[in-house]
């Protein structure tokens, strides 16, 4: 449900359900061995790819903030772009993921807590217990109108602990081009984006249409 849309035939509630099975958590125990040498990578991944953009800053891609890098999982290098529109320009010619459209990640898209559905039997709903009437219980999707238009105009290009130093520096190339054809510069024809690594779309909502366009042209 959660990433192949909505179906008349489930009913789904929203609940913590995070529990591996012991199969997966087998595989997790091992992984968290190695899980400090992935982050390392993915971080001199980022700081590469960022001291490489840099100058592009000053066309209109600006990178986001991070306060704590030497926190930061680095799983992705982010970029903000002065329109909506020009976000998905950006993302159409190189491949990436703007924030505002990966479906379930956003709130608009969480259904279950907009109809206030938070268990299988209403008596279990928190959201109808007396003791929860004090809380607030109303949502809307456009609650956060300047939030949504910030994450609209942001885009997400994934880092991997596989790329090899050849492939970030493709990727530096790949993202400037994009990004002066964005902002005029050039011309689309004469960007040229080469070996572009396709946007993991396990990872986000296929629902989106902009996004399972922007994949189709890159597979």
């Amino acid at each position: 449900f959660y990433w192949t849309g909505r179906s008349k035939d489930l009913d789904p509630f929203a609940s913590n359900g995070a529990r591996p099975s012991e199969l997966m958590a087998a595989v997790l125990n091992v992984q968290l061995d190695r899980i400090d040498g992935i982050i390392e990578t993915m971080r001199g991944q980022k700081r590469r790819i960022l001291a490489g953009t840099s100058h592009l800053a000053e066309l209109g891609l600006e990178p986001v903030v991070a306060h704590s890098p030497d926190h930061d999982c680095a799983a992705q290098v982010m970029y903000r772009l002065p329109t909506p529109e020009q976000a998905s320009q950006f993302a159409s010619i190189f491949p990436s993921v703007v924030i505002g459209r990966t479906g379930r990640h956003n709130y608009t898209e969480w259904d279950q807590v907009l109809m206030h559905k938070g268990a299988a039997h209403p008596l279990m709903n928190p959201y109808q217990m007396d003791a929860n009437k004090k809380c607030r219980r109303d949502y809307s999707k456009d609650m956060c109108a300047h939030s949504l238009a910030i994450l609209n105009r942001t885009v997400m290009v994934a880092t991997d602990p596989a790329y090899t130093t050849t492939q970030i520096e493709t990727m530096i190339a790949n993202i400037e081009a994009a990004a002066r054809v964005t902002f005029g510069q050039i011309d689309r024809d004469q960007a040229v984006i080469r070996d572009p690594m396709p946007v993991d779309t396990i990872k986000f909502d296929l629902q989106d249409p902009a996004l399972a366009e922007s994949q189709a042209r890159t597979t």
